[in-house]
């Protein structure tokens, strides 16, 4: 069965593309859309490959960046300690056997945060930068193992640590002081944390 074309109007074979009458393309365009739909999803399927190494990228970035800021966390709960009092993040920031007498913690924050009002006012914050960082050596970490060994008796595993210069500034409404002192932080049992003789010149 012939069809008919649709410029013109004459009667021409089925199977042909174009009027033999006037030239006019026979094409509806459906069979266009159809190849395009096709190339779109051959397209598709690179740029959605694309996507996902960015976002496996973007994730792993992401996780480095907090490993190897894990050392700062417990700097930041001392710091929060004495800006809010709360002897819970002192708690937070050093090891598990200094940690028994949680009502000397509670003490020591709400004295210090007091100290700190008079001097600095009311609303005082306290923040830091990180100048450098300098790993310690394995003779000092081991070292620190016996120590806690010893005054302790505790047995634990000090596997890292850094010592850390920062510049701390302390401010209020009505004035604003910097120091630079150093810290030093120890990953005792997998988790980074604060020890006796920790900061150099602090208070």
């Amino acid at each position: 069965m012939n069809k008919f074309c649709m410029q013109c109007g004459k009667e021409i074979e089925k199977s042909a593309n174009n009027c033999p009458f006037c030239g006019a393309s026979q094409d509806t365009g459906f069979g266009g859309a159809e190849v395009n739909n096709k190339k779109n999803k051959d397209l598709l399927v690179p740029i959605v490959a694309i996507v996902s190494v960015i976002l496996v990228v973007v994730i792993v970035v992401a996780n480095l960046t907090i490993l190897n800021n894990a050392y700062k966390e417990p700097i930041d709960d001392f710091f929060k300690a004495v800006e809010t009092g709360d002897g819970d993040y002192f708690e937070d920031a050093f090891p598990e056997y200094m940690t028994e007498d949680v009502d000397e913690f509670d003490d020591l924050a709400s004295k210090l945060n007091s100290t700190f009002k008079k001097v600095l006012g009311k609303d005082f914050e306290i923040s830091y930068e990180v100048i450098e960082k300098e790993k310690i050596d394995d003779d000092d970490l081991e070292d620190l193992e016996k120590s806690i060994d010893k005054n302790y008796d505790e047995s634990v595993s000090v596997s890292d640590g850094y010592s850390v210069e920062i510049e701390l500034t302390c401010k209020s409404d009505s004035m604003e002081e910097s120091i630079t002192t150093k810290i030093n932080v120890h990953k005792i049992d997998g988790d980074w944390c604060l020890t006796e003789n920790f900061v150099e010149d602090l208070f």
